[in-house]
């Protein structure tokens, strides 16, 4: 028994062959003879900064600086150079707190940390000055020490080492990373605590 085509049907049989077979090729073609793109990171909303797939590193530099984004850095490249790459620091940045002399590594976040500024100096400018008690001011819980972190109101020694772990911060609410610490605990240190 033989089956008898009409000339419709054999185009569109031809036609479904042709389609089949330059998807083939296409698909073959993007996934395995083209090479990849570079990807972009954004570094600023209107401007985007390419990867290079040789020996280059990213990193996120945030803080006091005067750029906060992400830099493409050649390898070997040491904290001070993504300083640089983000315009600089800000007259208030604390660069003694970070090692600029650290190579950088690819995907590191270089925190830039501000000088803290004494309590009794804020509240002389507020016009009611107060004498400074043990265990009071605002702590800078990217370099503070575990004792003046230790100090702080409902934050113990085993908490402290955790806030030392999980450094550094860029803002208050990234203390929510640390185990039994809830937007409450939060609340309380927020007027004791800066970044």
């Amino acid at each position: 028994m033989t089956v008898k085509i009409s000339n419709e049907q054999k185009v569109t049989i031809i036609g479904l062959m042709i389609a089949v077979s330059i998807g083939s090729i296409v698909y073959f073609y993007n996934h395995f003879l083209c090479p990849e793109k570079p990807s972009e990171i954004l570094d600023d909303p209107k401007e985007t900064v390419a990867v290079k797939k040789s020996g280059g590193l990213i990193v996120h530099v945030c803080g006091a600086v005067k750029r906060e984004g992400v830099y493409e850095l050649s390898a070997g490249d040491r904290v001070i150079d993504a300083v640089r790459a983000a315009g600089g620091a800000m007259p208030e940045a604390e660069l003694s707190k970070l090692n600029l002399a650290e190579e950088a590594k690819d995907g590191q976040k270089i925190l830039v940390p501000e000088k803290v500024k004494p309590v009794v100096e804020a509240e002389r400018k507020s016009g009611t000055p107060k004498e400074k008690k043990s265990g009071e001011g605002v702590v800078n819980i990217n370099t503070a020490s575990e004792k003046e972190l230790d100090d702080l109101p409902g934050i113990g020694p085993a908490t402290a080492k955790k806030i030392i772990a999980f450094r550094p911060y860029s803002k208050i609410e990234d203390l929510s990373k640390i185990d039994r610490f809830g937007k409450n605990k939060i609340e309380k240190l927020r007027t004791r605590v800066s970044i």
